[in-house]
């Protein structure tokens, strides 16, 4: 896009990114639903290229709920979530 766009290649140049090491991922599960997840992003000190994500749902929750029915194996393509 920038060999075509001057204002993209501008834009592109002018965004400053940075690591997002924490934050909330929301994915919608086939059978369960939305499951809204905290994660955090750990870098091994001996090797920074590699990281390890945690995704760790809030106790008391219908994510933490929705994710111990699944891990229970009582899931099934026929739950109904609203």
């Amino acid at each position: 896009m920038s060999a075509r766009s001057e204002e993209f290649r501008r834009m592109w140049e002018d965004h400053a990114v940075r690591p997002c090491d924490t934050g909330v991922k929301r994915l919608r599960h086939p059978v369960t639903g939305l499951l809204t997840l905290p994660y955090e992003t750990l870098t091994i000190p001996t090797s920074p290229d590699q990281t390890i994500v945690t995704y760790v749902p809030e106790e008391d929750t219908e994510t933490a709920d929705r994710l111990t029915m699944l891990a229970s194996g009582k899931a099934t393509t026929t739950a109904t979530v609203n």
